[in-house]
């Protein structure tokens, strides 16, 4: 849908026929939404790991110290996160330019030195990388286009940035870098221009490591009243065709997050999978990376909106996604990170970012108890990582999200149909956030109060105490301590459990021993499954070197190899117990 007026509408039924027949009626239609608009790839594994990041002053020394204090700290991380000062060229006020790093903060030595340290951890780097071009001849991605330009025929234009409503000179505005003027991700050719600023001999400096972060992509214009692109600036599309803004607006930031992606991919010779996060997205984009749900706040409703907001994404096919904790702008208080870490824990994408302006949120600055929140969080999103893995997986051939309302799991109880303050993590999990601010009685008492449902019909396991839960159908409140959450683990389920002591970063600890933790039904019964591949390449498509097995107990334990034996061999060191 568009300003134009421009109305597509696409109509799915839930009497749709789809090639898995266990699906129930709410998975069909996921199931033919993504059928249309396409399903998510496999993600880099190391992606739903913990990412941490801070809108700050940035430099080699700044990462390489915060890469060893999360190690020496024992607080594991999989990918530091770069906002726009990394690019902050000679620190001037007017000075960020993408795809070039600060040589003053950054120079030869020290990036290098910087990221032989992060890759050695076994961990990553995403640099912001935003839509929006710093006007000035000395900067290359801005000259480059010029140059483009000039070269334009009849048979080719290279409209690369956005121009004005004349459609005769660029449009410039303001953003972070100043005068501005914006990528034309409509036209052809700039599209191509941008992927290549990926390649290694555009972005000096960058590595294998490096993923992408595109930010301010709605597109975002602070001297426009309406803080985005004129609806009336127009695009050009290679064949000359001029469309204007209002007809594109709305898909700019996915198209641009499409075009990293496969910047990324050439770059690297498409043997290694990219990951590229967006602000702004539209149907389709869960084909080229994961969102976040913007600058959020350190409030109450922020926890419970940031629940239903990644809820309905998922729905409508994006189900890569997550939310800043604990929280972008303000300063949170000691319950507030308690709820944040914990309800972001079971996001698919897991980021802690904060705003310039807040106080530090490196871990291990916090209180002795919010370290020990915060630990525990990661450390048991590090347990579940096979299951949020095999669940991502399913999720890529069948296009359900993996994070579902309570009704999409179960959708003969009417009574979820209203229900949004709990949710099931894949099929087997129930999560219900620590979503309310604690009375002061409580908080004294470093407790938070919880309600939740459990479903009739199934027999339920706390995830916690590993005890069966009394089920009636009915909401029960409960107050938990710090460390304890609301998770439930439904009965007939085999869950895969990471065994990870001591583990820094998931890419160095993912082939360890794997526990299956048996949760019987009423009729002393389980089945599960696991996924696992290398994490990194495309091997799973191209070679099938993958492993998928399934497991069943039902009084004695069977382990299946559904997928070809021949085309992967699990690493001597990932038993499983």
């Amino acid at each position: 849908m568009s300003e134009t007026g421009a109305l597509e509408l696409f109509l799915f039924s839930s009497a749709v026929e789809t090639k898995d027949e266990s699906l129930n009626r709410n998975k069909r239609v996921t199931n033919a939404l993504s059928t249309v608009t396409g399903f998510a790839p496999l993600p880099p594994l190391h992606t739903l790991g913990f990412h941490f990041s801070k809108y700050d002053q940035a430099s080699a020394d700044i990462i390489m110290q915060r890469n060893k204090d999360f190690t020496d700290y024992k607080f594991p991380v999989d990918v530091l996160v770069m906002d726009i000062q990394w690019a902050d060229y000679y620190s001037e006020a007017d000075g960020y330019e993408y795809f070039r790093f600060n040589p003053q903060n950054f120079t030869t030595e020290g990036l290098a030195q910087m990221n032989k340290e992060v890759e050695e951890a076994g961990r990553y780097m995403t640099t912001i990388l935003d839509p929006h071009i710093k006007v000035s001849d000395d900067y290359f991605v801005y000259a480059d286009g010029q140059e483009l330009e000039k070269e334009s025929t009849n048979d080719g234009v290279n409209s690369i940035f956005v121009k004005n409503e004349a459609g005769d000179a660029d449009f410039e505005g303001t953003c972070w870098p100043g005068n501005t003027v914006w990528i034309d991700f409509l036209n052809e050719n700039a599209q191509e221009y941008w992927s290549g600023l990926y390649n290694y001999e555009k972005f000096v400096g960058s590595t294998k490591i490096y993923h992408a972060w595109n930010d301010m992509n709605e597109p975002s214009v602070f001297s426009e009243e309406s803080k985005t692109i004129p609806t009336t600036a127009k695009h050009i599309r290679a064949n000359g065709e001029m469309v204007e803004h209002r007809e594109f607006h709305n898909a700019y930031g996915a198209t641009q997050q499409r075009q990293s992606y496969r910047g990324l991919i050439a770059r690297d010779d498409a043997t290694l999978r990219p990951f590229v996060l967006t602000r702004s997205y539209f149907l389709g984009s869960q084909k080229f990376g994961g969102y976040w749900t913007g600058d959020n706040y350190t409030e109450d409703a922020e926890v419970y909106g940031s629940v239903k907001m990644i809820m309905q994404n998922g729905l409508g096919g994006n189900i890569f996604g997550g939310a800043d904790i604990p929280g972008f702008i303000g300063e949170p208080s000691q319950e507030m990170w308690v709820r944040m870490y914990q309800a972001g824990m079971y996001y698919p994408f897991f980021r802690a970012h904060c705003d310039i302006n807040n106080v530090d949120r490196e871990p291990w600055i916090q209180t002795q108890r919010v370290q020990a929140v915060i630990r525990d969080a990661i450390n048991r999103r590090y347990d579940m990582i096979h299951y949020l893995y095999t669940t991502f997986f399913t999720a890529t051939k069948t296009g359900e999200p993996l994070i579902r309302p309570m009704w999409f799991e179960f959708p003969e109880d009417s009574s979820f149909y209203r229900m949004e303050s709990q949710f099931m993590l894949g099929d087997s999990m129930l999560v219900a956030p620590k979503i309310t601010t604690p009375t002061d009685t409580l908080e004294s008492l470093q407790m938070q109060e919880v309600t939740f449902t459990l479903p009739a019909g199934a027999k339920w396991y706390n995830y916690y105490s590993k005890k069966v839960e009394t089920v009636t159908g009915e909401a029960v409140t409960r107050n938990l301590p710090d460390l304890e959450q609301a998770v439930f683990i439904k009965g007939g389920s085999v869950m895969p459990t990471l065994l990870h002591d001591d583990c820094m970063a998931i890419s160095t600890c993912i082939n360890d021993k794997i526990r299956l933790d048996v949760y019987v039904d009423d009729n002393g019964r389980a089945s599960g499954s696991l996924y696992t591949d290398d994490g990194v390449s495309f091997k799973h498509e191209t070679d099938n070197e993958f492993a998928e097995v399934s497991f069943t107990f039902d009084g004695g334990f069977t382990a299946k190899r559904v997928s070809d034996a021949s085309t992967y061999t699990f690493p001597k060191s990932q038993t499983v117990d």
